[in-house]
């Protein structure tokens, strides 16, 4: 009898615990990259039929943090139409039909890529010249789940004492890390059973061109795994190709003016159309903020006359 209510104690124990461990992972949120809070307005003169007016105003309402133009993404949405914005006037074409989906994020120079690496089987490869997806046997850098590696004619250090954002030249160090095997890139949290990318930057040197790039998340927007998020960036060397492609790059539909190196707390910016006239009478702004991949804190939307 004792041996019975010993052995029914250990069942309901550990029946007890896979409720637990069940539960954490479905009641799991993935948190906010940044604390920040932002407020929109409209700016103090009427919308026109140009494609020229400026449209919002937008500013940090709260938080501390100052943040790298580098790892945000901006756009105005309008009805059922979103129009990137940046501080060069460039952004991305959206790219349809590919494991590899690559924009320009609102610095206009950085490139914010997500591969979807969910093939059992084999391998996508990501070329950093074109910045599209290629052939497995003509890469920068391939993955599959959680596995990545350098290409073959690829070699790579790692910076832990830089930022993405602060990293601006190629630093003193070896290139130590080569096709041979994979990078070991993440953590994995035990107690919620998810994959976080390590704190560190990539320099990664191929042919005549150096990039800078850092792993951001191993998750998508609609938080599936084995969707690898990451940020590159030309360093140095011979200019970027991607940059020629028109089926890649195009003029971002509207622009942004008044921002610094940054984005810090306190400093409004204001958004402006370029060239595409997104509001030609009274209309109702959305405007959507990404920060490292992620949404921020919900923006009312802004009523434009």
């Amino acid at each position: 009898m004792r041996i019975r209510n010993w052995i029914v104690t250990i069942a309901i124990g550990l029946l007890l615990g896979t409720l637990v461990w069940t539960w954490v992972i479905v009641s799991y949120e993935t948190d906010y990259t940044t604390n920040n809070t932002f407020v929109g307005s409209d700016v103090e003169h009427e919308v026109s039929d140009s494609s020229a007016d400026s449209l919002v105003s937008v500013s940090i309402e709260s938080g501390t943090e100052t943040l790298g133009w580098d790892q945000l993404s901006v756009s105005l949405v309008v009805g059922e139409t979103q129009y990137p914005c940046s501080l060069t006037g460039i952004s991305t074409v959206q790219q349809n039909g590919s494991k590899v989906n690559t924009r320009l994020t609102a610095d206009g120079t950085t490139f914010a890529i997500e591969v979807d690496a969910t093939s059992e089987d084999s391998f996508v490869g990501l070329d950093f010249s074109t910045m599209k997806e290629v052939d497995v046997s003509n890469h920068s850098m391939k993955f599959s789940k959680t596995d990545i590696f350098l290409g073959n004619d690829s070699v790579a250090m790692i910076v832990t004492n830089q930022s993405f954002s602060e990293l601006k030249s190629i630093p003193n160090g070896t290139f130590n890390l080569d096709d041979s095997e994979r990078l070991d890139w993440y953590d994995y949290d035990f107690t919620v059973h998810r994959i976080n990318p390590k704190e560190q930057v990539y320099v990664v040197q191929q042919a005549e061109i150096t990039y800078k790039l850092q792993f951001i998340s191993y998750y998508n927007d609609a938080d599936e795994s084995r969707h690898i998020q990451m940020l590159v960036a030309w360093l140095n060397g011979s200019q970027l190709p991607a940059f020629d492609d028109p089926t890649l790059i195009a003029e971002s539909p509207c622009i942004i003016e008044g921002a610094d190196d940054s984005w810090s707390p306190n400093q409004s910016i204001t958004i402006l159309e370029n060239g595409i006239d997104i509001c030609n009478r009274a209309c109702s702004v959305e405007i959507s903020i990404q920060y490292q991949g992620v949404n921020v804190k919900t923006i009312p939307k802004v009523e434009v006359i």
